[in-house]
């Protein structure tokens, strides 16, 4: 490592196996050592899946009124709403 001349007697050998002068010998890294945590992707709560909803536009539904238009279904402009259709 320092490029002297040294007799074997006094060299040590390191963790990688290579003979270095005591002075110049260093530690293996503790970073070496680390081991990963095995991570769980997996969700803690799931919901199980919904039943399909399926919503069929009517004439009642495609009227612009809050809380009587179906989703997608509404015509802008519209608030007819027939209330003998319902029933």
């Amino acid at each position: 490592m320092c490029g002297r001349k040294r007799k074997a007697s006094t060299l040590v050998r390191n963790w990688q196996g290579m003979w270095r002068c005591p002075e110049h010998d260093e530690p293996r890294q503790t970073q070496d050592f680390v081991r990963g945590v095995p991570d769980n992707m997996g969700v803690p709560f799931a919901q199980p899946p919904q039943e399909s909803f399926v919503f069929l536009c009517s004439i009642n539904s495609s009227c612009a009124l809050p809380g009587l238009a179906g989703p997608g279904c509404s015509i802008p402009g519209r608030t007819f709403f027939d209330i003998n259709m319902v029933m």
